[in-house]
């Protein structure tokens, strides 16, 4: 799975290069996300979401996993350039009520 990421003030901002997550790749995302955070030990990440068009319920159990995993590391997970779609999901599960939505990766960036 290809992830790109860059470390900004301490904050790490993964990207995705995939439009689906969903049970194809959810598990691979994870593996990959969760390999860059322990590699680089970070534990304040920004999700920019900016490639995603589609994400089903167990993309978004791997966000939650990924959240807890970050938690216990006392960090923190932020999304950013989410979709119309991909947010409208976030708010139909609630997803926006554990992890904060930013319309720009560098804005979640600056939350931290």
């Amino acid at each position: 799975m290809n992830v790109s990421y860059k470390i900004i003030s301490d904050v790490l901002l993964l990207t995705p290069e995939l439009d689906v997550l969903d049970t194809n790749n959810a598990d691979a995302f994870r593996a990959s996300s969760i390999g860059i955070i322990n590699e680089i030990n970070i534990s304040n990440v920004v999700l920019d979401l900016k490639n995603l068009t589609f994400i089903d319920s167990l993309g978004i159990g791997r966000l939650i996993s990924l959240l807890r995993n970050l938690k216990t590391r006392n960090g923190d997970l932020r999304v950013s350039s989410l979709s119309n779609t991909i947010k409208a999901i976030f708010e139909l599960v609630r997803l926006n009520k554990i992890i904060d939505i930013f319309d720009e990766p560098e804005e979640a960036v600056r939350s931290f």
